[in-house]
């Protein structure tokens, strides 16, 4: 007995199958050749495919949101002042707090 090919998709015409579990067929052609047929997968519905997609981006957005608040305080800030990002971040942590890093991040959710 030969070690059966792995067919996705149609196999050749066959002269017998035997069902070996989990949903696999194997397929004995007339050439006396073996192949192994898989089941189809399932694919995600469109709502998971959604859902997935929008979890995603809200958390890449959770996730990057005080990155970018930093970087706009940095850039937008007096020419004379040499912070930096670091300095800035402290800054902003013993002002406001956390709050501070995340305020307006709901406007950043709905676009």
């Amino acid at each position: 007995f030969h070690r059966p090919l792995i067919c996705h998709g149609m196999a050749p015409p066959f002269a017998g199958f035997v069902p070996i579990g989990k949903g696999h067929v194997q397929v004995q052609t007339s050439e006396n050749q073996h192949f192994l047929i898989e089941p189809r997968q399932r694919k995600p519905s469109v709502l998971a495919n959604a859902f997935s997609g929008t979890f995603g981006s809200v958390l890449a957005e959770a996730v990057l949101f005080p990155v970018d608040t930093i970087k706009l305080k940095v850039q937008t800030a007096n020419a004379l002042d040499r912070r930096g990002f670091l300095l800035t971040l402290l800054s902003v942590l013993s002002g406001v707090g956390i709050k501070g890093l995340y305020r307006g991040i709901g406007a950043a959710l709905i676009k």
